[in-house]
């Protein structure tokens, strides 16, 4: 079978949770004799084709749909939430030989274009929601909206003329992140086909030796025997890595030399501005390491996580949190913020130490447990690998979607018999 999948951008140096999702599935399908492709927009990358961990990668030209956006905001739709529209990518998914299926990773004007590319082609397409459709904050649905205040624009109707207002509800399966969110839809959408498919992890990307994590301490002069406190995540308010200055700020009371490190590409500058002045307001600015986005790939990522001592997971809003479960495969003990999806794996006392979000006294708390009781530490990380190893390795993940593909093409060919 032949599958393609579409998000909204796809590039190495801003990597998310979302891209490891698309990158593993596709990975995955290939391994068990499928043909995947990923076929996205231009935002942010420099070429137009690219081959990642053997998955063909194609890019096609995009733009945005409104007049006086300046370069600057262009560049800040690109790097998040952008509505874009690619008439290319819309055109390759007509002429594309044999198409089995369409997974697509995005909604709005790109979703529309795919939506209308498969009812042409009589094919199937399912959308994942990597969060965020029914339970987003509304300071983050604010931010997406920053980027276009002062543009007026003209791209409502090519949303009315491909479907825009249907992308969701015409698939032939919405595969969700966050059961709380899948949970939301179903009542929602009585009848439609909405599946919790959580995220999952490739055990042995994680699984570096110790010597790795002192290599990568010598690398960017994080001092060896200091307590490190890992945050991974784009640079932003979602992610909420001030809060964990504040965390590192009163935990260095009870272990003076406890240092944090964060981890990931800035998909906000101007919070990432925000983060160093507050480092250096606090006295921290030697403490704080921004180690910028690490590679997956090649070991980077797993060099962090073996430098660690602990996890800490401070987000406002996280459909589900990947980071979560490359800590448990790397062995590291997790503080994790009670929100989103989260709680739906991660259970407190038992796999990591929930705390509510925002609440630094409570996430203060958490981290110096698992910084200062050993015995505690190693109970929690031993049962967060056996979680994942039981119920969340990409194998597993990738056996429950492809079994839905299997169901959408047979319902689909049910459906045009039935209408012939």
């Amino acid at each position: 079978m032949r599958i393609v999948h579409i998000p909204r951008r796809f590039v190495r140096d801003a990597w998310g949770g979302t891209e490891t999702v698309v990158l593993e599935l596709a990975r995955r399908q290939m391994a068990g004799g499928d043909e995947a492709s990923i076929l996205t927009s231009m935002a942010l990358a420099s070429g137009d084709r690219e081959s990642i961990d053997g998955v063909e990668v194609r890019r096609f030209r995009h733009f945005y749909p409104y007049w006086g956006l300046s370069k600057d905001d262009r560049a800040r739709m690109d790097r998040k939430g952008g509505n874009l529209v690619s008439f290319g990518l819309f055109r390759e998914l007509l002429a594309l030989p044999n198409p089995g299926i369409f997974h697509l990773h995005t909604g709005k004007r790109l979703g529309a274009l795919v939506r209308t590319a498969a009812r042409m082609r009589g094919i199937p397409y399912v959308i994942q929601l990597h969060g965020g459709l029914v339970s987003a904050p509304e300071s983050e649905r604010k931010d997406l909206a920053e980027a276009s205040k002062k543009a007026f624009e003209w791209g409502k109707v090519i949303g009315l003329a491909f479907g825009g207002r249907r992308v969701v509800e015409d698939a032939d399966a919405i595969l969700c992140v966050d059961r709380f969110e899948a949970e939301k839809l179903r009542t929602l959408m009585p009848g439609k086909r909405i599946e919790f498919t959580p995220n999952g992890v490739d055990p042995g990307r994680f699984s570096a030796p110790k010597e790795a994590g002192l290599e990568f301490r010598r690398k960017y002069g994080i001092p060896q025997g200091a307590k490190l406190i890992l945050t991974v995540g784009r640079i932003d308010p979602q992610k909420n890595q001030a809060l964990a200055i504040d965390v590192l700020r009163r935990a260095r009371e009870r272990l003076p030399g406890a240092v944090l490190a964060l981890a990931g590409p800035a998909t906000n500058p101007d919070y990432l501005l925000q983060l160093r002045e507050k480092a250096g307001a606090l006295g921290l600015s030697t403490a704080v390491y921004f180690l910028g986005q690490l590679d997956y790939g090649n070991g980077e990522l797993a060099a962090a996580y073996a430098a660690a001592d602990c996890f800490l997971l401070p987000s406002v809003h996280e459909p589900f949190g990947v980071v979560a479960l490359e800590a448990w495969a790397a062995g590291l003990p997790l503080a994790a913020s009670e929100v989103g999806g989260i709680p739906a794996f991660v259970k407190s006392g038992d796999n990591g130490l929930l705390f509510p979000s925002g609440d630094v006294d409570s996430a203060t708390n958490a981290v110096l447990r698992l910084l200062s009781e050993p015995g505690l530490a190693s109970a929690l990380s031993r049962q967060g690998h056996s979680d994942m190893e039981a119920n969340y390795t990409w194998q597993a993940v990738s056996a429950r979607v492809s079994a839905i593909y299997n169901e959408a093409i047979e319902a689909r060919r049910g459906s045009t018999k039935g209408g012939s």
